[in-house]
């Protein structure tokens, strides 16, 4: 038989059976992430302002999500759920999602979303708030104000990206808050400031803008006011010294030590000449009388339109005075309060002593008056009056005298001291000076 026999009659068997069938494979689940909204901008924001972007999973497979950051500047990410988290797809609940807090500051950066489906990015931009500005007009840098002279605090104000009514404002002084302002719709702030509500002396006015922010712009200006005022003046910087005279940080040593001359005065201040009131306490030689007695110190207030040196004469001159065989260099002009301690031939009283001197000529003293002094810390007061000068030492008056007209000059207010060949040391402490005109 040959072989094309046998082929032909099996074919229509196999044709007939064989059953054909297609299988089709399960399909794979996939996540599909999106986010809502899909971008972020904002204008001026205040810093870390709350926002909210949500996550939701429209695939057909969970999403499992293992990092969720913000690269860029300004925004952060709140507290989330721990990581890595598993989001399901909405068809097995329509109510899963991720919600991602994030805090909104001025910057331009992206929230990244990294899973095992495709990275999720949301781009986030925020505009920075605008900071008001402020100025003063009034008063202006350096003015003096009278005693009883009404003064209106005026002031403008500006801000960018905030109406001029949303903006508050504040007035404040010394003491604390004066007062509050509204803006008109140039920016301009005033109000009266009552002379019952101020103080006297040299001082500072502050106002204050807020804009719904919080956020705060400033001025500040300088300006003084006549009447009393009390000036700490071993506070201030600008002494000089000359001679043996130092500041330690709570006491002044003019002298210290044999042959030795000393002055210091606080150039930083002027006082008047004609009206003053000062206070200190001062101790010459040492506690309890022992050792070398000083010749004496005085308080000065020096004319500086007439002045050629801020220490005059030696010895008996007590680094103020002059016009004597018993003290060289030159007087210092103005007027002296003199507490002398060692006799002299042109001493105005046996003893300790105290006298009112003018320019300095301690041979013709205006008033003297005798008082124990030496080894005990004791409280001097001078008190200045157009044409009279009183002082008290302890509490208890022990000189007044009249001053020769002419004193009404701005002057440094100081103190000057003198040893001889026997030593000794004045010191001086608590220095308060009451003034009572603002310098023009």
């Amino acid at each position: 038989m040959t072989p094309g026999r046998w082929i032909v009659p099996l074919l229509p068997c196999l044709a007939g059976c064989i059953d054909y069938r297609v299988v089709t494979p399960p399909a794979t689940p996939i996540p599909a992430l999106s986010a809502s909204p899909n971008s972020v901008a904002l204008g001026k924001v205040c810093g870390g302002e709350p926002e909210t972007v949500t996550l939701t999973n429209a695939g057909t497979g969970r999403a499992t999500i293992s990092d969720i950051r913000v690269d860029g500047m300004g925004w952060t990410v709140g507290a989330l759920p721990a990581l890595p988290f598993v989001l399901q797809t909405l068809t097995d609940d329509p109510d899963a999602h991720l919600d991602i807090p994030l805090n909104a500051a001025a910057g331009v950066a992206t929230l990244r979303v990294l899973s095992d489906a495709a990275e999720v990015d949301v781009p986030l931009r925020a505009s920075d708030n605008v900071h008001p500005t402020a100025y003063i007009l009034s008063p202006y840098d350096s003015q003096v104000i009278g005693e009883g002279d009404d003064l209106s605090l005026t002031g403008v104000i500006s801000d960018g990206d905030d109406d001029l009514s949303t903006l508050s404002v504040e007035w404040r002084g010394e003491y604390g808050f004066v007062a509050s302002g509204v803006a008109d719709a140039d920016g301009r702030v005033e109000t009266d400031w009552p002379p019952a509500d101020r103080g006297s002396g040299p001082q500072l006015v502050e106002i204050v803008v807020a804009d719904p922010c919080g956020d705060e712009g400033e001025a500040t200006q300088y300006f003084c006011q006549d009447g009393p005022f009390a000036v700490d003046v071993l506070n201030d910087e600008a002494w000089r010294f000359d001679g043996g005279a130092g500041w330690d940080g709570s006491e002044l040593t003019l002298v210290d030590g044999p042959d030795a001359t000393g002055a210091g005065f606080d150039l930083f201040s002027l006082f008047d000449g004609d009206v003053l009131h000062v206070q200190f306490e001062f101790l010459i030689g040492e506690e309890g009388g022992a050792g070398a007695v000083p010749e004496g110190f005085s308080f000065t207030v020096l004319d500086p339109s007439r002045l050629t040196t801020y220490i005059g004469g030696d010895r008996c001159g007590l680094g103020y005075g002059g016009g004597a065989d018993c003290t060289s260099g030159p007087a210092l002009p103005g007027w002296s309060v003199e507490f002398d301690t060692v006799p002299g031939e042109d001493d105005c009283a046996v003893g300790d002593h105290v006298a009112v001197v003018v320019d300095g000529v301690i041979t013709a003293p205006a008033g003297c008056a005798t008082i124990p002094l030496l080894g005990v810390w004791r409280t001097g007061e001078i008190t200045v009056e157009p044409g009279q000068i009183s002082l008290t030492v302890d509490g208890a008056t022990v000189l007044n005298a009249p001053i020769a007209s002419g004193q009404d000059f701005e002057g440094f207010a100081g103190f000057t001291a003198a040893t001889n060949d026997e030593g000794g040391s004045v010191r001086l402490r608590n220095v308060t000076v009451i003034d009572s005109t603002c310098v023009r």
